[in-house]
C-alpha cells in the first residue's frame, strides 16, 4: 500500500513524502526507500513503475521539479526519466491503459519550457518527453486526472470550475461539464465516473451536491444523482472513491443527510448492475479507405456489447495509436513510401476488450510533385450559343472541332476577359 503527502516519520522510521506498507499489518516496508524533499500529492502505479507529483523538487537528494518516477519494489529513482514542472506545483498524474504517455496536471506554467503545456500536459511513458501534439487547452488549473481508452477526464478549477473530457491522442475536447466551484477529485466506477468539488449548485446542469456522477456513455451528468452533502464554503470534496460496495466521499464536509457524517461519508454503492466481465464482439470488415503521402483512413465494422457503448483501439505494426467511439479512424502519424499493418480491438466501459479484427495493409504514397494543370491563359474550347448540347459533349471523345476556341479568362462584364462569350 503506498502512501503519500507531507510527512516525514511512519511508524516511528522516518520516511519522507511517500511510503510503503503491509496492506494487512500497516507496517513500513523496509525494503522501499524514497525521499521527497516536499509534499507528494498524486502517485500512480503501473506494473513496477510509481509516478509522483506535488511540490517536491528532489527525490533521493536529485533534483526533480514536481514530477519523478521510482521503481515500485526499492524506490529508487528513475534517473532517465526526468520532465521538468516549470512554476507551481503538480496535482495529478494518470497513466494512459493504452498509450505510450503520461498525463500531468497541475498549476504549472508548462513542462520543459514547451509551449501550450500550462496547467496540462503529456509525455512519453519511455523518455519523459513532452508530446506537443497533445494540446488540450484546459479552462483553468487541473486538481484531478482519470485516463481510460479514448478518453481522459480532467477537474479543473479557475474561473468557476469543470470536467474536461478529452481525446488522448490530441486533447481535444470531446464534453465539457461546467461547476459554480473548483472540481478537485475523480473517481470511475465501472462506466460511470464521479466528481468532486466544491461546485454546490450542480456539475453540468446536474443537482446542486458536491459530487456528481458522469455517464460514461453518453459523457452527460445523471439528473438523478446528488447526495445531501454540506461542506466548508470553497473547500468541498476532495476525494471520492468507488467499491463494489460503497461510495466514499471525504474532504471539508460538515454534514451528510441523513447521517451527521463529518469529513467523510459512506455511501450504499449506486451501481447495482453485476459487475461486466464479458468483452465486445470483435470488430470485422476493417479496410483501408485511402492513403495519401502522410495518411491511412481506416474504417470497419464495430464490435458490439451489451452496454451499448464500445471504444476501438486501433494498432499499427502491434504498436496502439488511440481509441475512438465510431468505425472511423485516420492515422496522421505515416511517414512516406512506407507499408504498415493495422488491426482494431473493441473495448467497453468496464475495461473488457475484444479479439483483433481481421488485419489489413497499407502504403503510403511518396512525396508529392507539383503539377501544374492548366497554365494561366490557357486556351479553351467553349460554347456560347444558347441552350446546352447533346449530353455526348460530356464523354471523352467527342468531337468539339467546330467549337470556337479563346485563352482564358473567358466571361463578359468585368472588361478583364481575354475571351468574351455571348452567354
Amino acid at each position: 500500500l503506498y502512501v503519500a503527502g507531507a510527512f516525514n516519520n511512519v511508524n516511528g522510521s522516518p520516511r519522507t513524502g511517500v511510503v510503503a506498507l503491509d496492506p494487512v499489518t500497516g507496517a513500513t516496508l523496509p525494503t522501499f526507500s524514497a525521499v521527497a524533499n516536499n509534499e507528494v500529492l498524486d502517485m500512480a502505479l503501473a506494473g513496477d513503475e510509481l509516478y509522483l507529483v506535488g511540490r517536491f523538487n528532489a527525490i533521493n537528494g536529485v533534483q526533480r521539479e514536481k514530477i519523478a518516477r521510482v521503481d515500485a519494489t526499492s524506490g529508487a529513482l528513475d534517473a532517465g526519466w526526468a520532465p521538468f514542472a516549470d512554476a507551481g506545483n503538480a496535482n495529478s498524474i494518470a497513466v494512459d491503459p493504452i498509450l505510450d504517455r503520461v498525463y500531468v496536471g497541475g498549476f504549472f506554467s508548462g513542462i520543459d519550457g514547451t509551449p501550450n503545456t500550462e496547467f496540462l500536459a503529456a509525455v512519453t511513458r519511455g523518455t519523459g518527453a513532452v508530446l506537443t501534439n497533445f494540446d488540450p487547452l484546459p479552462e483553468g488549473g487541473v486538481y484531478d486526472l482519470y485516463a481510460r481508452p479514448g478518453r481522459l477526464y480532467a477537474a479543473t478549477g479557475g474561473p468557476g470550475g469543470f470536467v474536461e473530457i478529452l481525446d488522448t491522442v490530441t486533447g481535444g475536447r470531446i464534453a465539457s461539464l461546467d461547476g459554480d466551484g473548483d472540481l478537485q477529485a475523480l473517481a470511475p466506477s465501472g462506466p460511470d465516473v464521479y466528481a468532486g468539488g466544491h461546485h454546490e449548485t450542480g456539475l453540468g446542469g446536474g443537482p446542486p451536491s458536491p459530487v456528481a456522477r458522469i455517464d460514461g456513455g453518453t459523457d452527460a451528468v445523471d439528473p438523478a444523482f446528488g447526495p445531501d452533502i454540506t461542506s466548508v464554503e470553497g473547500f468541498g470534496v476532495w476525494a471520492v472513491l468507488a467499491t463494489d460496495t460503497d461510495l466514499w466521499v471525504g474532504g471539508a464536509i460538515t454534514g451528510a443527510s441523513p447521517v451527521n457524517a463529518v469529513g467523510v461519508a459512506r455511501y450504499p454503492a449506486t451501481n447495482t448492475d453485476p459487475v461486466d466481465t464479458t468483452a465486445p464482439t470483435d470488430p470485422t470488415a476493417l479496410t483501408v479507405d485511402g492513403v495519401s503521402d502522410i495518411t491511412v483512413r481506416l474504417s470497419w465494422t464495430p464490435g458490439t456489447d451489451a452496454s451499448g457503448v464500445v471504444d476501438h483501439i486501433i494498432e499499427r505494426d502491434g504498436v496502439p495509436l488511440g481509441a475512438v467511439r465510431g468505425s472511423t479512424f485516420i492515422d496522421t502519424s505515416v511517414s512516406q513510401t512506407s507499408t504498415y499493418d493495422y488491426v482494431v480491438r473493441a473495448v467497453d466501459l468496464s475495461g473488457n476488450v475484444s479479439g483483433d479484427s481481421n488485419t489489413v495493409s497499407a502504403t503510403t504514397l511518396g512525396p508529392l510533385t507539383e503539377i501544374t494543370a492548366f497554365p494561366f491563359g490557357s486556351t479553351w474550347t467553349y460554347l456560347d450559343s444558347g441552350p446546352e448540347p447533346d449530353t455526348t459533349w460530356r464523354e471523352v471523345g467527342f468531337d468539339d472541332s467546330g467549337w470556337p476556341t479563346g485563352p482564358a479568362e473567358l466571361g463578359q462584364g468585368d472588361g478583364d476577359e481575354a475571351t468574351v462569350i455571348n452567354n
